[in-house]
C-alpha cells in the first residue's frame, strides 16, 4: 500500500511542469524564427512594390504593411512572453487583436460591420479583464497578478 508522500508528488508535478515549459518554449522559438522569415519576405515585397513603380498596386502594398506588422507583433509578443517569466497578460492579446481588426478594416472594407462587432466584443472582453483585476486586488490580494 503506497503512503502519500507530498513531497514526492510536487517534486513529480513540478517536473512534468519543467518539461511542457521547455516543449512550448522550443515551440514558440520556432514559431517566432518563422514569423521572423515571414516578416523579411513581407518587407522584400513591400521594398519592390516601393522600388519599382510601374507596377505600384496600393491594396498589395497596404497588405503586405499590415502582414508585415502582425508578425512582428507576434514576434514581439513571443519575446514579452520569455520576459514576463513564462506569463502573458490577456490584456495584451486583446491590444494585439483589436490593433489587427482595425488594420483589417483598412485593408478589406468588404466586412465593417463584422470588424466592428469584433471590436465592441474586444473592448467588452477589456472591461471585464480590467474589472476582474480590480476585483481581485481589492479583494484577493494574492490572485490580483495572476490574471
Amino acid at each position: 500500500m503506497k503512503h502519500f508522500d507530498a513531497t514526492s508528488d510536487y517534486r513529480l508535478a513540478m517536473g512534468s511542469i519543467g518539461v511542457m515549459r521547455r516543449i512550448v518554449s522550443a515551440v514558440l522559438l520556432v514559431l517566432s524564427g518563422l514569423l521572423f522569415v515571414f516578416g523579411a519576405r513581407e518587407m522584400v515585397l513591400l521594398g519592390m512594390i516601393i522600388v519599382m513603380p510601374a507596377s505600384w498596386d496600393e491594396h498589395a502594398f497596404w497588405v503586405h504593411t499590415y502582414n508585415l506588422f502582425m508578425a512582428l507583433e507576434f514576434v514581439f509578443m513571443i519575446i514579452k512572453y520569455f520576459e514576463e517569466n513564462y506569463h502573458f497578460p490577456l490584456r495584451y492579446i486583446l491590444y494585439i487583436a483589436v490593433t489587427s481588426v482595425c488594420r483589417s478594416m483598412m485593408v478589406d472594407h468588404g466586412q465593417l460591420v463584422a470588424c466592428a462587432g469584433a471590436i465592441v466584443l474586444l473592448a467588452v472582453a477589456y472591461c471585464l479583464v480590467t474589472a476582474r483585476n480590480a476585483l481581485a486586488a481589492r479583494f484577493l490580494p494574492d490572485e490580483a497578478t495572476a490574471a
